[in-house]
């Protein structure tokens, strides 16, 4: 037998056998073709979810080195000072995470309470239209979340929470592609 005759055979075997063994070629063919783009493509894809994670992170965190959490609903507003006068603290902004919704709304928003006199050392606010927040009473939102609810500056807006109902006024609107106008797709509210 010729090398000719013997590869026509080999083919002939191979063939009649995929063809009666359809479905356990097309499974190893599939678990082939997984475990190589699996191998290729692992690394990229750890590396974008690090970056992924790594941007959420600076987001919310900035460039703070350390946080003090309660176990309950917050703590007392004394506790602020001890903090500050510990060795080693440059400097501190007491943030209030919470949820809820804009009166009339559907979706539920991170309200983020901020000091606004200390905060921006630490976190990135990027204003795309009229001022960052002076004082109680204002609030930002970001330019997208603005745009879909028909909202513009100076409008008044009522914010439910567990807290209760509370009247705000739009002092600004943040960019929704950097900072913590990125959280939560764009709805975030920061008071």
């Amino acid at each position: 037998m010729n090398s000719n005759s013997l590869r026509y055979l080999l083919q002939f075997i191979t063939l009649r056998h995929l063809r009666k063994q359809k479905l356990r070629a097309a499974l190893s063919m599939i678990g082939v073709v997984t475990g190589v783009a699996a191998f290729i493509f692992s690394p990229s894809l750890l590396t974008a979810i690090n970056a992924s994670l790594r941007l959420t992170i600076d987001d919310l965190a900035g460039n703070t080195q350390i946080e003090v959490r309660s176990a309950e609903a917050g703590f007392d507003a004394d506790l602020l000072d001890t903090v500050r006068a510990a060795a080693g603290v440059g400097s501190s902004a007491p943030v209030s995470q919470s949820g809820g919704m804009l009166l009339g709304e559907q979706e539920l928003l991170i309200f983020f309470g901020i000091d606004p006199q200390v905060d921006r050392e630490f976190r990135t606010y990027s204003v795309a239209q009229g001022e960052f927040l002076s004082g109680a009473g204002g609030v930002l939102l970001t330019e997208t979340y603005a745009q879909e609810k028909g909202i513009q500056l100076g409008d008044e807006i009522g914010l439910v929470s567990a807290g209760g109902f509370r009247q705000f006024t739009v002092v600004g609107t943040l960019a929704d592609d950097d900072g913590i106008g990125r959280m939560n797709g764009g709805d975030v509210l920061v008071i």
